[in-house]
């Protein structure tokens, strides 16, 4: 299929070893023209770095595609991994990659999905965009978080405890929701 053609996402994801965070950046683009960016924060699981990150870019992705009435979409990627999983050419062999898998499964009974691989790094732009986005995900995205409940969780509590609880139950309220909304 043609980049014009239809619900296009690019997934991108990121690793940082000094903030041990990973993130995800979508590039979610129909007929062409870019809707929407997405970066997140992911919680890393059993030492799979950025790849945990790509995965769930993907599964964001698709589910972002099926909740907004698409039949089907085309996943571009540079993670070999993300499609060889999938069709199981690589065996799956850690549990988030199991969970991947059967995740995506199941979603492919709900949508039509289109694995469609890019050069990493090789100048395509919407891939670079995922990649800055997935970047931001780590480094900015949590500073403005912070500064946006920082009135909340100080008129609510002079307790340090309950403030570390609070932030983190903000992420996880608002981590699960996109970005426009939370503005």
């Amino acid at each position: 299929p043609m980049m014009n053609d239809g619900l296009s996402i690019y997934v991108d994801g990121s690793y940082s070893k000094a903030l041990k965070k990973a993130g995800f950046g979508c590039v979610i683009i129909l007929n062409g023209e870019v809707m929407q960016t997405v970066a997140k924060e992911v919680l890393i699981e059993e030492d799979l770095w950025n790849v945990s990150a790509e995965i769930a870019g993907v599964l964001y992705a698709v589910e972002w595609a099926i909740e907004n009435k698409y039949t089907s979409v085309n996943i571009f990627y540079d993670y070999e991994g993300l499609e060889k999983w999938y069709t199981k050419e690589w065996k799956a062999n850690k549990k988030t990659t199991q969970n991947y898998v059967s995740q995506l499964n199941e979603l492919a009974t709900k949508i039509t999905i289109q694995f469609i691989k890019v050069k990493a790094h090789a100048g395509d732009t919407f891939n670079e965009m995922a990649d800055q986005l997935a970047k931001s995900a780590i480094n900015n995205m949590v500073d403005g978080a912070n500064d946006d409940v920082k009135l909340t969780v100080e008129e609510t509590s002079s307790d340090k405890t309950t403030d570390v609880m609070r932030l983190k139950d903000y992420y996880e309220i608002v981590g699960s929701m996109d970005e426009a909304k939370v503005k």
